[in-house]
């Protein structure tokens, strides 16, 4: 093996890097969503809408209080505001089976406003990195996406 030494944490997919041990699923996922919302730089008031809809329909947060609920808010808060690495280690910390899941709520979070420009582009493009989306998964995401949220302009088309 010219050395390198097997690390079956690394093949299976439960690595943490640096900081990421320190996140709750709960956080980690949460932080995605705060972070996927605020990309562009504000919060419109669809994404607002679609970040409490995940929440309240979350199993993820099912069992948590709405003291818990802001508690976990104000700490994913205080962690983005704080470390320029917050996504990246909220990224590392998230299980490998909730990756897809993540990658699928932040491009629908980001589609809620019917706007998506290049600042959420390549975003979404350094998520999906982040979370070892591949590439056939983002595309069928994407396609998914194009039925759920279609244009203005095919809404609005007469047949």
């Amino acid at each position: 093996m010219g050395g390198e030494t097997l690390s079956f944490l690394d093949l299976l997919g439960r690595k943490k890097r640096g900081k990421s041990r320190d996140w709750t699923q709960a956080q980690a996922f949460w932080c995605i969503l705060q972070s996927t919302a605020m990309c562009d730089g504000h919060l419109s008031p669809e994404e607002s809408s679609q970040t409490n809809t995940i929440l309240h329909s979350s199993r993820l947060f099912s069992e948590m209080t709405a003291e818990d609920l802001s508690d976990l808010h104000d700490e994913v808060i205080s962690r983005i505001n704080s470390s320029k690495d917050a996504l990246e280690d909220a990224c590392g910390a998230l299980s490998p089976s909730l990756r897809l899941t993540a990658f699928v709520h932040a491009f629908d979070l980001l589609l809620s406003d019917m706007e998506f420009d290049k600042t959420e582009d390549a975003f979404l493009q350094k998520l999906s990195g982040l979370l070892n989306v591949s590439q056939e998964n983002a595309a069928a995401v994407a396609a998914v996406m194009r039925w759920k949220h279609p244009p203005i302009e095919d809404v609005d088309a007469k047949d």
